[in-house]
């Protein structure tokens, strides 16, 4: 009996010839959003082989063995001493780093604002991601509810441009199930401003019935970042269920996706987001879901469920029913099989993926 162990390191991991999409990326690799770590981060779960990552510091360092290109995570907590360290692994690594933070709340919370904002350019950063807030039809019971929270939103996003106008960075903020793709280019239409733009998510919309081709078609002139994830689908009785799959592995046609947000926003960075976490329910299907959303077609509905009854499956992964060890084991091949998939078949260059292999005789 022994163990084999392939270790694929200093080597680009793609041929240009093997995809149209290689040339465009030149050499960009794969960045890393810190939710795909949703168990290893700040030491939820941990084991020997698989130990927590404490700080943002742990993370680059792990990163940096798996080939991430740029790391999104959150930095609300970090003071000037661990920015400083952030910027040297940063330069260390040739990895970019962009921070996390929540917008501020009112003009009395953006002192706050400016501070974390100086403290991550003092680390390097240039782009800061965001979002608003929760999904629409999990969070407000009438469109009424819906509109004030737009309204203070709105506000919150003007707080932030002056700020990050003031420092001279930019503000992503993500696509969240929150406002659909009309709203958000009212948003950025009428904010107008370079400090401010998109986190691109690639599969999040689909839960406000929104075609992922449709979201980036429109969306990617005001996009600073993406998130890079692919779905699995599962109809059920009130609508669908839909959890983010390996790239790779799901129902998004990523190839075109990506041809789009190439030809549109060249310079972008994108961050891998694969928790490996349980399905989230989409009720398109009850009355409720539609209270904050009256305009939405019929037609939306229809091609979103044409797509489940296509490409779904006939049942998802149950995350709950797998042990705190197999979910860290899942966590990491789900991530590496996703960086060796953006490396075969999206174009991304990657540097260094240890696969290991074992053959008993």
């Amino acid at each position: 009996m022994f163990r084999r162990h392939l270790l694929f390191s200093l080597l680009a991991m793609l041929a240009p010839s093997r995809s149209s999409l290689a040339a465009a990326f030149k050499g960009q690799r794969l960045g890393l959003a810190i939710q795909s770590y949703a168990h290893r981060w700040k030491g939820k779960h941990s084991s020997l082989k698989y130990p927590s990552f404490h700080d943002v510091l742990d993370v680059m360092d792990h990163g940096r063995e798996i080939g991430v290109g740029s790391l999104q995570i959150g930095m609300a907590d970090w003071d000037r001493d661990l920015a400083h360290q952030v910027r040297s692994s940063s330069e260390s690594y040739d990895m970019k780093v962009e921070g996390s933070l929540n917008l501020p709340q009112t003009s009395g919370d953006v002192d706050r604002f400016v501070r974390q904002l100086r403290i991550g350019k003092e680390a390097g950063i240039e782009i800061f991601h965001t979002v608003l807030g929760p999904r629409r039809y999990e969070a407000f019971a009438t469109l009424s509810d819906f509109e004030q929270w737009k309204s203070t939103v709105r506000r919150m996003v003007e707080l932030a441009e002056t700020s990050a106008r003031k420092v001279g960075v930019k503000i992503a903020i993500e696509n969240h199930q929150d406002l659909q793709i009309a709203e958000w280019l009212e948003l950025m239409k009428s904010i107008s401003s370079p400090q401010m733009g998109l986190c691109l998510d690639t599969s999040s919309s689909l839960g406000l019935l929104e075609l992922p081709l449709d979201v980036v078609r429109q969306l990617a002139p005001y996009t600073f970042s993406v998130h890079l994830s692919d779905l699995a689908l599962h109809q059920v009785e009130d609508g669908f269920e839909m959890v983010v799959a390996p790239l790779g592995q799901g129902s998004l046609d990523l190839p075109e996706l990506l041809r789009v947000l190439r030809s549109v926003a060249p310079q972008v960075e994108y961050h891998l987001k694969m928790p490996t976490v349980a399905a989230q329910s989409i009720p398109c299907l009850r009355d409720s879901y539609w209270k904050t959303m009256p305009d939405k077609s019929g037609r939306d509905l229809a091609r979103i469920l044409t797509l489940v009854q296509k490409c779904g499956r006939s049942k998802l992964p149950q995350i709950s029913s797998i042990s705190e060890e197999g979910k860290l084991v899942l966590e990491e091949k789900n991530i590496l099989d996703s960086f060796y998939y953006a490396a075969h078949s999206l174009g991304f260059y990657q540097i260094q993926i240890m696969k290991a292999q074992a053959e008993d005789h």
